[in-house]
C-alpha cells in the first residue's frame, strides 16, 4: 500500500515538474540565437527524437508529443527549428519525410509514386508532390529521372574514355583490334538500352 502511495506521489510530482519545465521554456527561456549552446542543445534533442529514432514516420506524431518527449515549450521548439532549418514544426516533419522519400525513389525496385508517398507517411500523392517540390524544386518523377540520367551518363562517359584508351593503345602499336572495339560498342549499346528503359519507367510515374 505504501509503495502504491509513494509511486502515485512520485508521478504527481513528476507531472508537476514537467508542467513547470514547459511553462519555464514557454515564457522565460534565455535569449536564443542561431549559434548559441542552448539552441544547439534543444535542436539535438529534437533531431534525435524525430530523425534518428525515425518518429517522423509516425502518422500520429504531434507537437504535443515532441514537447513532452524533449521537455521544451512549443514556442521554443518552433523558434529553434526556424533558426536551424528555416521551418516550423510541421515543415520540419514534412522535410524529413521528403528526404526519406528521396531514398525510396532511388531504390532499384522503382516503386510507384503513390507507394513512395504512402511509405513516407503522406496522406496522398498530391500532398507528397507538393512537399517534395518545396524541398528539391522538382517533382519526384523528375528527381528520379535526373538521378538515373546522371548515373548512366557517367557510365557512358567512362565507356567512351575506355574506348579512346584502347584505340590509342592500338594505334600506338600500329594495329587495330576490331574485336575489342566491337565489345566496347556492345557495352555502349547495352547502356543506351538501359538508359531508354529507365526513362520509360520514370515517365510512367507522370
Amino acid at each position: 500500500m505504501n509503495k502504491i502511495v509513494k509511486t502515485s506521489l512520485f508521478k504527481n510530482v513528476r507531472n508537476k515538474l514537467d508542467i513547470f519545465v514547459f511553462v519555464l521554456n514557454e515564457f522565460t527561456y534565455p535569449e536564443i540565437t542561431e549559434h548559441s549552446d542552448k539552441t544547439q542543445e534543444v535542436y539535438n534533442k529534437i533531431h534525435q527524437y524525430i530523425v534518428t529514432e525515425k518518429h517522423f514516420l509516425d502518422k500520429n506524431i504531434t507537437m504535443n508529443i515532441i514537447v513532452r518527449q524533449c521537455n521544451v515549450g512549443k514556442k521554443l521548439l518552433n523558434k529553434v527549428l526556424r533558426l536551424k532549418d528555416d521551418v516550423a514544426f510541421h515543415g520540419y516533419i514534412n522535410k524529413q519525410r521528403v528526404i526519406y522519400a528521396s531514398t525510396l525513389l532511388l531504390d532499384p525496385s522503382n516503386k510507384l509514386i503513390e507507394v513512395v508517398a504512402s511509405e513516407s507517411c503522406f496522406n496522398n500523392s498530391r500532398t507528397f508532390v507538393r512537399n517534395f517540390k518545396a524541398v528539391y524544386h522538382m517533382t519526384p518523377s523528375e528527381f528520379r529521372r535526373s538521378h538515373w540520367i546522371e548515373r548512366i551518363s557517367e557510365a557512358l562517359w567512362i565507356k567512351e574514355v575506355l574506348i579512346l584508351l584502347i584505340n590509342s593503345s592500338s594505334i600506338g602499336q600500329k594495329r587495330f583490334c576490331p574485336k575489342v572495339a566491337s565489345i566496347c560498342l556492345l557495352h555502349a549499346l547495352f547502356l543506351l538500352a538501359c538508359f531508354l528503359f529507365l526513362l520509360f519507367l520514370c515517365i510512367r510515374d507522370k
